[in-house]
């Protein structure tokens, strides 16, 4: 006289999954992957080349900088256009 049905036990299942203890009881395990290596080059060192200018914009100074191969670009404000200001630069 219970009031469970097989549509009751199927819905259970979906929710919940099969019965862990029995899994755990029948479960094998599976051998592990092989690793595969792969060879990655270093790199090499490449020179760096420093390329300096003063550059004016509406009368103002700009000390630009580009460093290749390395890509990077600097600029600075030269605010009273004295040679100390370019060592101080980027």
């Amino acid at each position: 006289n219970s009031k469970v049905t097989v549509h009751d036990l199927r819905r259970a299942y979906d929710i919940y999954g099969p019965d862990l203890a029995s899994l755990k009881g029948k479960t094998k395990s599976k051998p592990s992957l092989i690793v595969r290596w792969e060879h990655v080059p270093v790199p090499t060192d490449q020179e760096q080349q420093l390329h300096a200018d003063i550059m004016f914009v509406n009368g103002e100074a700009f000390l630009i900088v580009v460093l290749k191969p390395l890509s990077y670009t600097c600029v600075k404000h030269l605010s009273n256009g004295r040679h100390a200001m370019l060592w101080q630069g980027c």
